[in-house]
């Protein structure tokens, strides 16, 4: 089994080997929710951090938006597709590309390159196979790093007691 997904997500303990590099105020820390609350205050902040002049961006977060939900499998026709497509240059390649996002139109929802799955969201039953890690591991991030993670932690906990109330009826 692969554990690089659990041990990428292990923020704390990420954080804190980084610590061991760089000093607290080389990090940005953002809770990924306020991307879609108030996308143009992330981005002023981002910019803020790097010492950027301010841009104006086109934030249009209705389109292009990459939700777990919407995710497709790449058929093997995809796969061959995408391939071809990175071989191609960036200057043919550019122009086609900004075509048909201006329209909207992703070719790798197209069936033959594609196709859907069934989406499982994170239920209480997940929760309980690592929810203690996860209250942590979000602990140490915010021990380490000042950031307010209470409401990260209240809702795990919740969802790993409604799992283990209904284990002891």
């Amino acid at each position: 089994m692969d554990d690089s997904l659990r041990v990428d997500s292990l923020y704390g303990s990420s954080m804190k080997n980084w610590l061991e590099h760089f000093d607290l105020d080389r990090f940005v820390i953002i809770d990924s929710s306020r991307m879609r609350s108030e996308p143009m205050v992330v981005v002023r902040k981002v910019e803020d951090f790097l010492g950027i002049e301010e841009w104006d961006y086109a934030v249009n977060m209705d389109r292009h938006a990459n939700a777990a939900s919407s995710n497709r499998k790449t058929t093997p026709v995809g796969a061959l597709v995408m391939f071809g497509f990175s071989l191609v240059p960036k200057f043919v390649k550019s122009p086609i590309v900004k075509f048909l996002q201006r329209r909207d139109w992703n070719i790798y929802r197209l069936p033959v390159l594609s196709i859907e799955e069934e989406y499982v969201p994170l239920g209480d039953l997940h929760y309980s196979v690592c929810g203690e890690e996860l209250c942590e591991e979000v602990s140490l991030f915010g021990s380490l790093t000042g950031f307010d993670h209470s409401d990260w932690e209240s809702e795990i906990r919740t969802r790993v007691g409604s799992v283990s109330g209904d284990r002891s009826e």
